[in-house]
């Protein structure tokens, strides 16, 4: 049925055939007029205006198109598909839900978040309207559920999307209306419409029915357009001071040297690390104890420790997860070196990092190996002095960067862990002042400068 303006499909049927009046006969040829200022009819509920205000139709010749508002709101307000003896009452309920479930139906639809759903008296689909069942529900409930259930694809839910009215005794979809349909096509046509997000058309000179469920033209905005509700104002959270900001790393700053229970010092500048801060312009400060802060040093360094406390540990992951660099050194085998390559490792372990020492030797004598990856730690660094080292494990996220001379083996790894970055090295040569004039000849204070700028 198509509202107060006379625009009955029966009628039309009727005019068409009979042939009776002109008036009748240009009605027929002319589809149905533009509805966009049709109302309601007299009875229909509130949403079946509110959830379709851009609805309208247009026509060219004897075809007329029908926009997305304006098709839903005939099959969901008006029957589209059914004969007037399956006419009943449409609660604000049944538009509401099954409107809800055609805007949830497209990719982002939230029906909920519109102005048309609001809690309160304000959204048409909400408050005291939805709490009035049809005037008889008795006869009319089987037909309306059974309809619904059609038309949404699956069977509707007690007091489910059709809200006021009771539908636990709906009937199986497809078997829902018996014969009750205007059309088998024109039911499908609203099928369509609500499941498949189709427009209605109708065309007169097309071949078959004169209705058509056509695809919706490129600019139709649907109910996207419909406003959204307001959003529910958030309360202030209670003032209170800002949390205290968390120690960070400086980007630039001087290096702890850790040598406590370190295995160096049988030779001369063992535990010198002049070059090394000529190299960074920053001091370098070599102690037996660890701070009990870490915070204030660029860089922390370890050298060839035989045994590292849990407190320590504890003290050195923190330090590194608050964006700190750790230079782990270790050594060749033998000595006493063991010892301080297994505490490292168990270190590198326990933070969960992929580089271990293997505690061999290699490289016996200075070398120089020009075997350099490419990363932002060596960046400009082309030939490293070194001496008598161990090779290394990588293994996970970690990245070796630097390869011995003898066997291209890698003696120098790193890992990110957070902000922090740990650097393993198989040798202290490298980096002391027992460096045999690397920092000098070679760009062993290139690499140090990248570690602990």
């Amino acid at each position: 049925m198509w509202g107060a303006e006379g625009q009955d499909r029966v009628g039309r049927k009727w005019c068409c055939l009979l042939l009776a009046a002109v008036a009748l006969a240009t009605f027929c040829l002319g589809g149905l007029t533009d509805t966009a200022s049709a109302s309601p009819k007299r009875g229909a509920p509130v949403p079946c205006t509110a959830a379709f205000p851009q609805a309208h139709s247009k026509s060219i010749g004897r075809t007329t198109w029908y926009n997305r508002q304006e098709s839903v709101r005939q099959v969901v307000c008006y029957h589209f598909g059914l004969t007037p003896s399956a006419d009943f009452p449409v609660s604000a309920g049944m538009v509401c839900g099954i409107v809800g479930a055609v805007i949830d139906s497209v990719p982002g639809g939230q029906a909920h978040k519109l102005s048309l759903f609001a809690d309160g008296l304000d959204g048409a689909c909400s408050g005291v309207e939805l709490a009035a069942d049809p005037s008889e529900p008795a006869k009319y409930v089987g037909i309306a559920c059974g309809w619904a259930s059609d038309l949404l694809g699956a069977l509707v839910k007690p007091a489910g999307v059709l809200g006021s009215i009771g539908c636990a005794t709906a009937p199986s979809v497809g078997h829902a209306l018996g014969n009750i349909f205007e059309s088998k096509h024109e039911l499908d046509v609203a099928i369509d419409v609500i499941q498949h997000n189709k427009c209605i058309k109708y065309s007169p000179t097309h071949f078959g029915s004169a209705w058509l469920a056509d695809k919706c033209a490129s600019g139709d905005k649907g109910f996207s357009s419909l406003p959204l509700a307001p959003a529910s104002p958030t309360p202030a959270p209670p003032a209170s001071a800002p949390p205290p900001s968390a120690p960070q790393v400086p980007p630039t700053g001087p290096t702890v040297i850790y040598d406590g229970e370190t295995v160096m010092g049988s030779q001369g500048g063992d535990l010198d690390f002049y070059e090394w801060e000529e190299a960074t312009g920053e001091n370098t400060e070599v102690v037996d104890t660890l701070p009990g802060s870490l915070m204030g040093y660029r860089c922390v360094v370890l050298l060839a420790n035989e045994s590292l406390e849990a407190q320590q540990e504890n003290l050195l992951g923190a330090y590194l997860r608050s964006g700190g660099t750790i230079l782990a050194i270790g050594e060749h085998e033998g000595s006493g070196f063991d010892a301080a390559d297994f505490a490292l490792n168990r270190l590198a372990g326990s933070l969960g990092v992929g580089l271990a020492l293997n505690d061999d030797e290699l490289d016996y004598g200075a070398q120089v190996t020009t075997s350099i990856d490419d990363s932002p730690l060596t960046a400009g660094v082309y030939a490293l002095g070194d001496n008598w080292v161990s090779t290394l494990s990588v293994s996970g996220s970690a990245q070796a960067l630097v390869e011995s001379s003898e066997d291209l083996a890698p003696i120098v790894g790193a890992q990110a862990v957070g902000p922090g970055q740990f650097v393993m090295a198989g040798d202290s040569n490298m980096f002391s002042d027992n460096s045999y004039d690397a920092y000098y000849s070679f760009d062993n204070g290139q690499f140090v400068h990248n570690l602990c700028p």
